[in-house]
């Protein structure tokens, strides 16, 4: 009899632990949603262009590209950053692509969207979206050489080598031409790929 006692303390107990355990799992799930909600991430515009009618449809579209925080969620962005881009920024237009950056470095570069892009229409629809997320966030210098290359790559004068600008950029910062190519080559893996690691 008292074994028979033991064995139904023993079943109990294991029943509120694993009941214990499954509130306790609970409250962390929703406390994690709560949390994301009561951040407060930012973007900031890097431009807007003033949208023109496309005469053949009537309609009026409107692009902007921001910077976003590097190491932000795919949650926070599409909780909390498109929310606001979108209610910022659809006023009297069609249709709103979005652009999303780390740093304003990469738009001036000519770079792709570290961060990718959306396009909404008026009644918040989602035509494309493209997000991009992060693992591996870039050191200011990695991102320093990496877009000045780029920058001057693109708006090199006719005649100058790629090997010249690359010695400018070496010499800047001074780096050999294998951390350089290194660099390159891992940022520009950065800007396209999804958690780039």
């Amino acid at each position: 009899m008292i074994d028979c006692y033991k064995s139904l303390g023993q079943e109990n107990s294991k029943k509120r632990f694993l009941l214990i355990f499954f509130f306790f799992f609970l409250f962390i799930a929703c406390s994690k949603v709560n949390d994301i909600s009561k951040k407060d991430i930012k973007y900031t515009v890097i431009n807007k262009v003033v949208p023109k009618e496309h005469a053949s449809v009537g309609k009026f579209n409107s692009t902007v590209w921001i910077t976003i925080p590097s190491d932000i969620s795919k949650d926070e962005i599409e909780k909390l950053i498109l929310p606001k881009v979108y209610e910022d920024n659809i006023e009297n237009y069609d249709s709103l692509s979005v652009f999303m950056y780390s740093d304003k470095r990469f738009y001036e570069s000519g770079s792709d969207a570290t961060h990718g892009f959306i396009e909404f229409y008026k009644n918040g629809e989602i035509k494309i979206k493209d997000i991009k997320t992060h693992k591996y966030i870039p050191t200011e210098r990695e991102i320093s050489i990496y877009t000045e290359n780029l920058k001057m790559l693109n708006s090199r004068k006719q005649g100058s080598s790629i090997e010249e600008i690359e010695k400018i950029v070496e010499k800047k910062y001074n780096i050999s031409e294998e951390e350089l190519n290194e660099i390159n080559e891992k940022i520009f893996m950065y800007t396209l790929d999804n958690d780039f690691k």
